[in-house]
């Protein structure tokens, strides 16, 4: 498309086919023609998640016994399509939009499905097609034979706050900086949140306007600077000893005076009552005998992170269910910062920096909201793909973690909102420790990390905060090189690390670990 103005059009054409969809939720070719707009605007990802229900809705019109059958066919007009035109078209766009993500291992499984019922020759072509665009992709010369179960299939898509998300709270204003600040009084009474400017991550040397928290008086070294506990967590093993809630470890049964656990699901424990409570009031009613507890579990460790990102969604959204609200306005979400990308319509996409794949960002939400008994058509507007990608990188922005000791696996995680206030630094002043609460501790003179030129002036190094300085916590293991904590933390960073100490070393890349001083902390990186 050609400037500004095609990109008005596209999004004006976007509006109307979510306001078709939401009208009439089984209607297969709403979420046709939007796909199709998708593909126009750039966003493969959310064209292959649209293209998907719509094949799923050509299946309930073709399966009479199926749970959508009357009213995805009391939706669709024989007159306009036949049934297999229709089906083939949805293979087309769903197939080329998962390719043009670069998920080709989905793509072609999908031009196997399709070809099984479709003997027409651009079936065939698809599945050649696929193979083509892969080894050019991949760089691979000649005829060298593929193996289709390794083809990639997790990719980077755009990582941006939509033109079309309202939803977003304005977070530079008076009203949501007081609103913070009042939550603040809980758990860091100590610190206020202030308005700071931080470098662009995504190329260029622009700042944005971002939060930051600050010492509002003296804080001495090993003093907490915050503790805040937290519901929306995640653990990836189905059978273990931790609280549903808050994720902390469940005492020994022969410690544990009473068990707590929800009264219609007994296998759910959780560490006290306070916890139990929390649940029911909060999350647990939504999924409450709901057959959801396989989904994601025990991945393996490729797939660790991204399992564990997935059941922060899957909690997001009985967080949502239960509460009667939309998940990104959520008190626990609505805060954060997902690390995007502010492109403006009609001008050119930043580098995709939000991981996706076909599995967790379409295929698992799908059965997710299906075992919750939750209708994935009429539910749309408050359980749409754009939805859960702006969920994900929120996620991916701020969540902490813990791994095994023993395989070095991730196991659990959890969002803090008020903790992930505090912004990224490789030379950070404060650790954090995490078991049930996260706490933020003012690091000691011993557990600063000294660079750089003055990294023997004493006066420099003393420990603790002063008041009007920025609490600066980590998200990489501050004992790499420059190199490799940017590749570390670009993940939640959303792109290179510009803190003071990283622009230094990338100077001064030789220097960068040989001036370097640090012990005793042990709080090496989040998710």
């Amino acid at each position: 498309m050609d400037g500004a103005r095609d990109a008005a059009d596209a999004f004006r054409s976007l509006e109307q086919c979510t306001e078709d969809i939401t009208n009439d939720p089984y209607n297969v070719l709403h979420y046709l023609t939007r796909a199709s707009t998708y593909q126009k605007l750039g966003y493969p990802d959310l064209a292959a998640g649209d293209a998907y229900k719509a094949l799923l809705l050509v299946d309930e019109i073709s399966d009479e016994s199926g749970e959508y059958h009357d009213l995805a066919q009391a939706s669709f007009d024989e007159s306009e399509w036949e049934l297999a035109k229709l089906q083939t078209a949805v293979y087309g766009i769903l197939i080329q939009s998962l390719t043009d993500c670069k998920c080709f291992r989905s793509a072609l499984t999908f031009a196997r499905q399709r070809k099984r019922t479709d003997q027409q020759p651009d079936a065939v072509e698809a599945i050649s097609n696929i193979l083509i665009q892969y080894r050019e992709a991949a760089g691979i010369l000649g005829d060298e034979e593929l193996d289709a179960n390794k083809l990639p299939d997790n990719t980077m898509v755009r990582r941006e706050i939509y033109p079309w998300n309202k939803l977003e709270p304005d977070r530079n204003s008076d009203e949501y900086l007081s609103l913070l600040n009042v939550q603040l009084e809980g758990v860091a009474p100590k610190c206020e949140v202030r308005i700071v400017r931080l470098p662009v991550l995504t190329g260029g040397s622009g700042t944005t306007t971002q939060l930051g928290l600050f010492a509002k008086e003296n804080i001495q070294p090993g003093e907490n600077v915050l503790e805040e506990s937290s519901i929306l967590t995640a653990n990836n093993n189905l059978h273990d000893t931790l609280c549903d809630a808050c994720s902390a470890e469940l005492p020994q049964l022969e410690e544990a005076s009473q068990h707590f656990s929800c009264p219609d699901c007994d296998d759910i424990v959780f560490c006290s009552q306070e916890c139990l409570d929390t649940a029911q009031e909060l999350y647990h009613p939504a999924v409450c005998g709901k057959d959801i507890d396989s989904i994601a579990r025990d991945s393996d460790s490729k797939e660790a992170s991204d399992a564990l990102y997935f059941l922060l969604l899957a909690r997001a959204i009985a967080m949502a269910e239960t509460q009667g609200i939309h998940p990104l306005e959520l008190k626990e979400t609505s805060s954060l910062w997902g690390d995007f990308a502010m492109v403006e319509p009609g001008a050119p996409a930043a580098k995709p920096s939000l991981p996706f794949s076909f599995i967790y960002n379409v295929l698992y939400p799908i059965h997710l909201l299906t075992q919750m008994d939750l209708d994935i058509y009429a539910t749309t507007a408050k359980y749409d793909f754009w939805i859960f990608n702006t969920l994900y990188a929120k996620f991916r922005g701020v969540a902490s973690g813990r791994a095994n000791a023993r395989t070095g696996k991730p196991e659990v995680c959890a969002v803090h909102p008020l903790w992930c206030l505090a912004n990224h630094s490789c030379a950070p002043n404060v650790s954090w420790k995490w078991s049930g609460d996260i706490k933020l501790i003012a690091r000691r003179s011993d557990q600063l990390c000294r660079w750089g030129p003055r990294k023997d002036d004493g006066e420099k190094w003393k420990g603790g905060i002063k008041a009007g300085e920025e609490i600066l916590n980590h998200y990489c293991d501050i004992e790499l090189d420059v190199k490799q904590r940017r590749e570390w933390a670009s993940g939640p960073l959303g792109g290179d690390c510009m803190c003071e100490r990283c622009i230094w070393g990338a100077e001064h890349e030789q220097l960068d670990l040989g001036d370097l001083t640090i012990r005793g902390v042990s709080d090496k990186q989040s998710m």
